[in-house]
């Protein structure tokens, strides 16, 4: 099957996007873990380092989610898909926030105990949107073949590796 040059062109943004964001998320975190070391290593760190650090690395998760939405909200034409993919996002939203909630407010205010149970109900509510985030993806790709899911994705950079092997090989 022959894609059309939008679809060419969409893919390749999208495959743009994921490889640039994973390296900078990566970079960035890498370099204020090691950052963090250093400092400590020669001074006193307070605990507002750690603070500072989970609030960046949380808005940095947000700034990334938001921009993939309204990157998808461009390439999905069909209205009930769009709306799919508004509700998909906003329960992604509410996941983050359950675990940036933990790391943030619960990991310095309260004791062991609640400490512990808060993090489960974190991670209870993260894992329970990313489930519903991958339902919601094969209805939306139902409504607008526009939309390409994870797994997607993942067959399209494989076929591409495998055509670039080729070439080179």
């Amino acid at each position: 099957m022959e894609l059309s040059p939008q679809s060419k062109q969409q893919i390749d943004t999208i495959l743009r996007f994921e490889k640039w964001t994973a390296w900078g998320f990566g970079v960035f975190v890498v370099s204020a873990i090691v950052g963090m070391l250093v400092y400590a290593s020669y001074w006193d760190m307070p605990d507002s380092f750690i603070l500072v650090l989970l609030m960046s690395v949380f808005a940095l998760m947000l700034s990334i989610e938001t921009t993939r939405f309204l990157m998808w909200r461009r390439f999905v034409t069909n209205e009930t898909a769009r709306k799919l993919l508004t509700l998909r996002y906003t329960v992604y939203l509410i996941g983050f926030s359950a675990i940036g909630y933990y790391g943030i407010v619960v990991f310095y205010e309260t004791p062991q105990p609640q400490t512990f149970q808060a993090f489960l109900l974190s991670q209870a509510f993260f894992w329970a949107a990313a489930f519903f985030g991958r339902w919601l993806d094969r209805i939306i790709q139902k409504h607008d073949g526009h939309y390409l899911t994870g797994e997607d994705l993942k067959l399209i950079r494989e076929a591409r590796e495998i055509e670039q092997e080729r070439e080179h090989g």
